[in-house]
């Protein structure tokens, strides 16, 4: 194995006392160490192809994860449509049902009244009831009387 040492010699003056140092660096060129040099960048350039792969494979992955987002984003905002139409449904029958039941109650009003063309009052017949009854959501029929 043959080696060269080379000796180099470096002087630095100081700019605040004018004084100089001199240092002396040698170095030698090896066989051995320029093995090992190769076989250091050579393991650097294998870490880096890794690390390039693998920050493309994330960048993959957080492409989908965007696009799934948005999709569930968009499910929800379909979701959230739907809820505000039940509940203006929701609205619409309950403004339904409180007007039935203003009727329902003149209806009764009525019947409680005595009628001026001198009839009494009596209690509705089974027809009278059957026209107050009404349908519930279960197809249960449900008296309103």
């Amino acid at each position: 194995m043959s080696t060269t040492v080379k000796t180099t010699k470096y002087t630095y003056k100081s700019s605040t006392g004018g004084a100089s140092s001199d240092v002396t660096m040698e170095y030698g060129t090896d066989i051995g160490a320029f093995t090992r040099l190769e076989d250091k960048i050579r393991l650097l350039q294998e870490d880096l192809e890794f690390e390039r792969e693998l920050r493309q494979k994330i960048e993959r992955e957080k492409s989908e994860l965007t696009v799934h987002l948005l999709q569930i984003t968009e499910r929800l905002e379909e979701a959230e449509g739907s809820s505000e139409s039940h509940v203006e449904m929701n609205k619409k029958r309950d403004t339904e049902l409180s007007k039935l039941r203003k009727l329902l109650e003149d209806v009764h009003l009525e019947r409680e009244t005595p009628i001026t063309s001198g009839r009494s009052t009596r209690r509705p017949s089974q027809k009278s009831r059957t026209n107050l009854t009404s349908p519930t959501r279960t197809g249960q029929v449900r008296s309103f009387a």
